[in-house]
């Protein structure tokens, strides 16, 4: 090799091995994007039949069951879940307000009469929330801060559940009965 190629023959190695590491890093980045898109599969699986626990439940009231409707249907909107998630980073935009009140009473009653269907009821809200997150691009960004301040939270706040429902952009009415109930 002479000295007049070796510049060329050096470039060449060059680009091509940037090339190579940017396809690598791609490959790792899509199979990571992949891996997450599989986790929020799992846990939409397992928020979608603590909502339908919750539903059929006696013991649930009507306005937890309004919340965990709306807020379902609001967590599949990508810009609903990403101002959440950037509400919950910060903890600025989540004012307590009367629904704010009336749904922790509703909760702390449930957890005294059916601690198990308590437990059903921060499932599906913990695995919608966490499952939205890592659907859309943007907010899988957010996921790792979201999650550490959500598991660093003694006592979950469900101020981000009711500003979420808020948010919800569907206008279709939900009966919060049962079927018999519903047809009498």
């Amino acid at each position: 090799m002479s000295s007049e190629t070796f510049p060329a023959v050096l470039a060449g190695a060059l680009i091509t091995f940037g090339l190579w590491t940017q396809r690598v890093r791609r490959f790792d980045s899509s199979g990571r994007r992949r891996r997450q898109l599989q986790r929020a599969e799992l846990l939409y699986r397992t928020h979608s039949g603590a909502v339908e626990s919750i539903l059929e439940s006696e013991s649930v009231p009507d306005v937890l069951k309004r919340m965990i409707i709306n807020f379902s249907d609001a967590i599949a909107n990508e810009d609903v879940v990403e101002a959440i998630a950037k509400m919950f980073i910060s903890g600025a935009g989540l004012d307590p307000n009367q629904e704010d009140g009336d749904v922790r009473e509703a909760i702390h009653k449930l957890a005294r009469q059916d601690p198990e269907m308590a437990y059903v009821l921060c499932q599906a809200i913990i695995t919608g929330m966490h499952a939205a997150m890592l659907r859309f691009d943007a907010t899988a960004i957010l996921y790792e801060e979201v999650s550490a301040k959500m598991a660093a939270s003694l006592a979950p706040d469900v101020g981000f559940v009711v500003t979420a429902s808020r948010m919800r952009k569907s206008e279709l009415p939900f009966l919060v009965r049962s079927p018999a109930a519903a047809l009498a």
